[in-house]
């Protein structure tokens, strides 16, 4: 049988793990299955409604479980259906969208860093070497200054990208890496060499949401702060 055959009819990607079908027997997969249901859409190859509980189609998840399917971003690597899933989640030719807002621009990690190095998106990414230090006025916790202000760190053939915006009396920071984690250190320092540190892991570039983030309240930010400022600095190191 060929691979093609595994092809889902929404969204055409090979059917890893669960496959479903309607009451005539035709495959889905799961993720389409969930949204034509909520849509109340009938099934694409007959037109049928689908039942009101999911049908598993069983003999072509155990078929499926015997072949390999090729990587939909076109590196030549084939897998097997459960193993196919994390590896286009990782592969070094999947497409990845801009992190600037409204920008339009999608290529691979690597043409995305030079994307963000060359284009600066007119001010709204700045550069800053692996280990720096910052300085932000506490005024703005005040001033909620909701804009989110993107920079690149570099060293070498090495980047994170760093996200940080203020909301709601907070000052949230996360940092994403392009190829390998880091692990990042950000130490906050006062008057009376008071110090405060944090300690995380940086997140997949993709992620939206993750444990590669730090906020910081306003009052930590005024407790810490000296002359109208509080300063921190970051540090990263290979995992």
């Amino acid at each position: 049988m060929p691979s093609g055959a595994f092809d889902c009819p929404i969204c055409f990607e090979p059917m890893a793990g669960h496959i479903f079908q309607c009451k005539e027997g035709h495959p889905i997969c799961g993720e389409c299955l969930t949204k034509t249901k909520t849509r109340h859409d009938n099934c694409p190859s007959c037109r049928g409604p689908f039942p009101a509980e999911d049908m598993r189609n069983r003999g072509m998840e155990q078929l499926a479980e015997t072949m390999h399917f090729d990587c939909r971003w076109g590196c030549g690597a084939s897998w097997r259906p459960s193993e196919l899933e994390e590896h286009c989640r990782n592969c070094e030719l999947r497409q990845v969208k801009c992190p600037v807002q409204d920008c339009p621009h999608r290529g691979t990690l690597f043409d995305l860093r030079q994307h963000l190095e060359v284009d600066l998106h007119h001010g709204q990414v700045c550069h800053l070497p692996w280990s720096s230090r910052l300085h932000m006025k506490t005024s703005a916790f005040s001033r909620n200054l909701v804009a989110m202000k993107l920079k690149l760190i570099r060293h070498e053939d090495m980047a994170v990208l760093m996200r940080q915006e203020f909301k709601d009396n907070m000052l949230t920071l996360s940092f994403s890496h392009f190829d390998l984690p880091f692990k990042y250190t950000l130490k906050l320092t006062g008057g009376r060499d008071r110090e405060c540190i944090f300690t995380g892991r940086t997140k997949e570039l993709e992620a939206n949401e993750g444990g590669a983030m730090v906020w910081i309240p306003k009052a930590l930010g005024t407790d810490f702060r000296v002359n109208d400022e509080f300063s921190f600095t970051m540090s990263f190191e290979a995992v």
